[in-house]
């Protein structure tokens, strides 16, 4: 649990080190199994991430829940580790943004 967390805290940081970039911890929901963090962007629009300590699975339930929001259009993923999620960014076209104009 403890890796879990430094690695949903380590990302909200590089989250929020962004200018146009919106994030949060979920930290409650009325559902099981909804991932950690939400966060958007005018060019990765919204997304969620589950963390999870490096090699872990997600439950069944959370695959699951992962699954259905991808069939919904909602970009839901996984990341166990910091060099997935620099994977991620990779993958997203998430780099430093410019800011935009006023």
């Amino acid at each position: 649990m403890a890796e879990e967390s430094e690695l949903q805290r380590k990302i909200l940081r590089d989250l929020e080190s962004y200018d146009d970039v919106e994030c949060f911890k979920i930290m409650k929901a009325n559902k099981n199994a909804i991932p950690d963090i939400f966060f958007t962007s005018c060019v990765t629009k919204g997304v969620l991430i589950e963390a999870k300590r490096l090699k872990g699975k997600a439950r069944a339930n959370q695959e699951k829940k992962i699954y259905r929001l991808n069939k919904c259009g909602t970009l839901a993923l996984i990341c166990d580790s910091w060099d997935q999620w620099m994977e991620i960014k990779r993958k997203l076209g998430f780099t430093k943004l410019p800011l935009l104009s006023q």
